[in-house]
Parts: structure tokens; sequence; C-alpha cells
């Protein structure tokens, strides 16, 4: 496995982990949501993974039995999940990379590192 997802954030560790397994392509209509994850990191991630995949996808079939996917993986970051951020100025700088409908803003409420009640400030 570590060799399919080297040079991701630990984050898209467990959504990758769905997709290579088969769970997306049993489950089309599947979404999962991944909370406060923020969303900087995804554009490197999408950049990075199908190349990894296509690279070493020989010996995780070979080795480990892991059936050929229906998608890119990185087709099943974008569509089949979506990412939770609170304060990611750079995610949101990238997000066209990802894909504006996959990232929701939480404000975190009622917990400190929370912006409310100055939540509008921090949207606009």
């Amino acid at each position: 496995m570590s060799l399919l997802v080297r040079f991701t954030s630990d984050n898209a560790l467990a959504p990758l982990q769905l997709a290579f397994a088969g769970v997306f392509d049993r489950f089309p209509k599947l979404r999962v949501y991944w909370a406060e994850t923020q969303v900087g990191w995804l554009p490197y991630c999408l950049s990075q993974i199908d190349d990894n995949y296509e690279r070493n996808r020989y010996w995780a079939e070979r080795d480990w039995g892991m059936q050929p996917l229906k998608c890119k993986p990185s087709e099943y970051l974008r569509e089949r999940n979506r990412w939770g951020f609170m304060k990611d100025p750079l995610g949101v700088r990238l997000r066209h990379d990802v894909g504006v409908k996959a990232l929701l803003w939480g404000s975190d409420f009622a917990h400190a590192t929370g912006d409310w009640p100055e939540s509008r400030r921090v949207i606009d």
C-alpha cells in the first residue's frame, strides 16, 4: 500500500484505501465526508496519485491481489469524497484544482478553534 499512496497526505490514506479495496466501485452512489481534513494538500495529492498507481499497480495486483480500478484514483478522491475545512487560505485559493463542489467549509462551532461568532467575516 505504501507504494500506491506515497507523496500523499495522511488525510488521503483512508479514502484511497476505500478506492483500492474496490468499495467505490461496488457502491457507486457512495459519497464520504471527511471532516476537518483541510484542503490545501489535495491539489498536490491529486497531481501525484494517478502516476503512483500506474507505476505500482502491477505489484499490487500480483502480490496483494488488488483488483484493477474502474477509475483513476484521483477521480475517486474528487468525485466520491467531500472534504471539510475551517481556515485554509491556500486550499481556498486552489479550490478549482480540486472542484468547488467537493469542498465544505465548517465553523467548528462550539470549539475554541472555531470562528464563531465571527464566521461571516471569515467566510468573506
